[in-house]
């Protein structure tokens, strides 16, 4: 039985049997389904029905993006996909768009969005006034950090040399931040950062890394020192900022979770955001 094109007929389908659904919204995950639905509810109004997890070829249930993906041929306005990016943007995979019933979140997941730099200060500053520190700042100062790294990182994929891979990536970009790293708005855990990939950097060269072609090349796909860190894990620097958060609230009577970036609504004059407007509208 071809499980997925099975699956792909039902949910097609299904707006047609029951008219209370605007279009069947196959998902990476449970947890994903209220970042999307503030946004489809802003950009592209009505009530979905959300397919969190389906059947694999075999029969399996299973989640993820990957199995998102395998219904790609089957894809309308009735039914379509909502992803993250991860690498694929900046990797260049083809027919991930709006034309194609695609939808991502053009930064590497949807947890980015919720520690965008700008939108992440003012919710902190409304809701936990007091706290001493300025995610804007370290944010920014974090992604200058990251920018070259993640260059080399990309190019590393790209021609397929192990030299710098996500695994060693992720190595450097921990999760968590001691008291000490966080002072002055984290700038010894910046440092770090600077300290532990400057020998990948000093030697890329010798693999064929040229900088300045790399700048070039995703500058041309809206990559740049600005906004480095909305395309690195989304994992490692929403639990990174979460850590930090808590350590500075433990002295106010919040949650620095529930209390602020839960509070946060997805918007701003980014290009990331502003992308996935434009694609919703458009499906």
């Amino acid at each position: 039985m071809d499980w997925i094109l099975s699956q792909a007929r039902y949910y097609k389908n299904l707006p047609q049997l029951n008219h209370r659904y605007r279009s069947v919204v196959h998902i990476e995950d449970e947890e994903d389904k209220p970042f999307w639905d503030e946004l489809l509810q802003r950009f592209r109004p009505g009530t979905y029905f959300y397919v969190p997890y389906s059947k694999s070829d075999s029969g399996n249930v299973t989640s993820g993006c990957t199995q998102c993906l395998k219904f790609k041929p089957y894809l309308d306005s009735r039914f379509f996909i909502c992803i993250d990016s991860d690498f694929r943007h900046l990797m260049g995979e083809p027919d991930l768009d709006a034309a194609h019933y695609v939808i991502q979140t053009y930064t590497y997941s949807w947890e980015n969005h919720k520690c965008e730099a700008n939108t992440l200060q003012t919710v902190v500053s409304n809701n936990a006034n007091g706290c001493g520190f300025d995610f804007s700042v370290f944010l920014q100062n974090l992604s200058t950090a990251l920018y070259e790294p993640l260059l080399l990182l990309l190019y590393c994929k790209r021609v397929g040399d192990n030299y710098l891979n996500e695994y060693k990536f992720r190595q450097v970009l921990k999760k968590q931040c001691s008291i000490a790293k966080s002072k002055n708005n984290g700038e010894g855990y910046v440092n770090d950062i600077n300290n532990q990939f400057a020998p990948f950097l000093s030697g890329a060269a010798a693999i064929g890394f040229n900088l300045s072609q790399e700048i070039a090349f995703y500058s041309a796909k809206g990559l740049n020192a600005n906004n480095a860190y909305l395309h690195v894990r989304g994992h490692n620097i929403y639990d990174l900022v979460l850590y930090i958060g808590d350590l500075y609230c433990k002295r106010l009577p919040i949650d620095f979770e529930s209390d602020v970036v839960a509070q946060i609504s997805v918007r701003g004059t980014y290009w990331e955001y502003e992308e996935i407007g434009n694609d919703l509208k458009a499906v």
